[in-house]
C-alpha cells in the first residue's frame, strides 16, 4: 500500500517524509489504510507515527495488515551493509542485581530448574559439557570474554556476578585527541601527565590566519574522527555534508554509551523515555569548522537552517534513536558538560525520566581561537601551566564524551551536583571566589574526599580556585 503511493518500497523504520511522502501522499496513504481497516483514522496519523512500523504498532495491526502496509520487518534483524561502520562498543555493563538475574536465568534454561545464588554450581548437576555451554552463553549475553575456568574460579552465581561486574565496563564512550578512545588510554593520559597538544592541522587553516596570535596550538582529533558513516544513523550523505561536524560526533559517541548498556539495544531505544542532556559551546559552523571534517557547503540548502543550531545537536540524537525523554543542549562555557550532567540528575530525581544520557562536545575553529587569543586567554606556549608561576593561559582542545545512567543501575554513581553563577565579579569572565566556596559547600557533603581541579592555568583564575578549595580541605 505504501509502495503504491510512493512508487517505491519503503523499509519499516525509514521516516516516511524522508522517503518522498509529501502531505498529499500522506493523506492518500492514510485514506487507503482507513478504507482497508474500515475505520476512521486521525488525519495526523502519519505525522504522529512517522514510519510504517510505528503506524503498525499504533494500530495494533495483525499479520495480514502488516502485509498490506508492506512492512519490511526483516530489516531490523539484518546487519547494516558492509559499507556501514557501527560505532565501537565496549563490554556491556549492568548493575550487580541485574547480572545475578541474568546468570540465574541462563543457568535455569540449561538445567531446567532454579538454583540458589549461593549454591555451589558443581553440586547442581552441571557436567563439563554443560559447564562450557553455560560459560559461552554468559559470554554472549554480556558481550565479553570469559575464561573457561569461570565456574571453577567463581563457584556460585553471586561470585560469578561479582566477577562479571568487575570485568565489564561502565556505559561510557568518548573520542579524544591523541587516539584516546578507551578507558585505559584515558587513565594513562592522566597518570603520565601527557599532552596531546600540537600545531593546527594545515588542512584546517587558511594562509596567515594565525599570524600575530597565540592560537597556534591545540589538541586536535584525528581526521578519521570525522569520518563516521551517516547511513548507519539513517542520514543521507547530502545532509551529512551540510551538518555541523559536532553533530556526527555526538551521534556516534552517545550511541556508543547507550549501546554499552546491555538493556539498550537499538530496537529498545525507540520510544524509550530516556533523556538526553548535551553540553556544547556555541556552534560556529563556518569555513573553519566545515574544513575540520571535510564538509564544504558553498550555498544554502534545505539543511542549512538546522545544520548549526545548538538545539538540533541534542535533538537530532533523540530524533534518530526515538528517545522520548527530556532533551536539551546547554552552553555555559567551560562548565557546559557538568551542568548538563546536573540537569540529567535533576530530571531523574524529579521523575521526568528513568534514565538519561549525558554528553559533551567541542570542535575547534580558527575564528574562536583567534578571538580567545585577542582576549589574552590562551598560552603562547600551548601548555597549561596550572598552579604554576609560568601560567600564561590555557590551550584549547576538542573531543566528545558521553555516559548513560539510570535509576535502576549502579554502574555510574553520581554522589552530588550543584549549579551556581558567579554573580558580581571583577569582570564578565572572571571567577568569583566566594561563589565558588558556596558551590563546593553545596556538594561536598555527598561527594566524599576526592577533588578534581578545573585549573585554568591563568594568573587570575588559579589563585581564586585554590583559595576556594581551602573550605573543602
Amino acid at each position: 500500500m505504501a509502495a503504491e503511493v510512493t512508487g517505491t518500497t519503503i523499509s519499516a523504520d525509514a521516516p516516511l517524509m524522508s522517503a518522498g511522502l509529501d502531505s498529499i501522499g500522506a493523506t492518500e496513504l492514510s485514506n487507503k489504510i482507513s478504507a482497508h481497516l474500515n475505520t476512521e483514522l486521525s488525519p495526523t496519523l502519519l505525522f504522529d507515527h512517522p514510519s510504517l512500523r510505528s503506524i503498525a504498532d499504533a494500530l495494533s495491526v495483525d499479520h495480514e495488515t502488516e502485509g498490506v502496509l508492506e512492512l519490511e520487518f526483516e530489516t531490523t534483524a539484518q546487519e547494516p551493509r558492509d559499507s556501514v561502520q557501527r560505532p565501537q562498543q565496549s563490554a556491556k555493563a549492568q548493575s550487580t542485581p541485574a547480572i545475578v538475574e541474568a546468570i540465574s536465568s541462563t543457568l535455569s534454561d540449561i538445567l531446567g530448574t532454579t538454583v540458589a545464588t549461593d549454591a555451589p554450581l558443581m553440586s547442581v548437576g552441571l557436567d563439563s559439557i554443560s559447564a562450557t555451554e553455560f560459560t559461552n552463553a554468559l559470554a554472549e549475553k554480556f558481550d565479553t570474554e570469559l575464561p573457561q575456568t569461570l565456574m571453577f574460579d567463581q563457584p556460585t552465581i553471586d561470585a560469578m556476578a561479582g566477577f562479571i561486574a568487575e570485568t565489564t565496563e561502565a556505559p561510557i564512550s568518548f573520542t579524544l585527541p591523541g587516539g584516546c578512545n578507551d578507558p585505559t588510554a584515558l587513565k594513562e593520559l592522566g597518570l603520565r601527565a601527557w599532552t596531546a597538544n600540537s600545531h593546527w592541522p594545515v588542512s584546517r587553516l587558511a594562509a596567515n590566519e594565525l599570524q600575530g596570535t597565540s592560537a597556534a596550538y591545540g589538541a586536535f582529533l584525528a581526521p578519521d574522527a570525522f569520518k563516521a558513516d551517516p547511513v548507519f544513523f539513517g542520514i543521507s550523505r547530502t545532509e551529512a555534508r551540510a551538518m555541523d561536524p559536532m553533530a556526527m560526533l555526538v551521534l556516534e559517541t552517545t550511541y556508543g554509551a547507550l549501546s554499552d548498556s546491555s538493556s539498550n539495544s537499538r530496537a529498545k531505544l525507540a520510544n524509550a523515555p530516556i533523556g538526553f542532556f548535551l553540553g556544547a559551546g556555541g556552534s560556529t559552523f563556518s569555513k573553519g569548522l566545515e574544513t575540520a571534517s571535510g564538509n564544504a557547503t558553498k550555498a544554502p540548502s534545505v539543511y542549512s537552517a538546522t545544520s548549526g543550531a545548538l538545539s538540533v545537536l541534542s535533538g537530532r540524537l533523540s530524533y534518530t534513536l526515538g528517545l522520548t525523554g527530556p532533551c536539551q543542549t546547554t552552553d555555559t562555557a567551560c562548565s557546559s558538560s557538568l551542568v548538563a550532567a546536573h540537569q540529567a540528575v535533576s530530571a531523574l530525581k524529579l521523575g521526568e525520566s528513568p534514565a538519561a544520557a549525558v554528553a559533551g562536545v567541542g570542535v575547534l575553529t580558527v575564528s574562536v581561537s583567534v578571538a580567545f587569543s585577542a582576549a589574552g586567554m590562551l598560552s603562547a606556549l600551548g601548555r597549561c601551566h596550572t598552579f604554576d608561576r609560568r601560567a600564561d593561559g590555557y590551550c584549547r582542545g576538542e573531543g566528545c564524551g558521553a555516559f548513560y545512567f539510570s535509576t535502576e543501575a549502579d554502574d555510574v554513581a553520581v554522589s552530588g551536583t550543584a549549579v551556581q553563577q558567579d554573580g558580581p565579579s571583577a569582570s564578565l569572565t572572571a571567577p568569583n571566589g566566594t561563589s565558588q566556596q558556596r558551590l563546593i559547600e553545596a556538594v561536598k557533603a555527598g561527594s566524599g574526599p576526592s577533588l578534581e581541579a578545573h585549573g585554568t592555568g591563568t594568573a587570575l583564575g588559579d589563585p581564586i580556585e585554590v583559595c576556594a578549595y581551602f573550605l573543602f580541605l
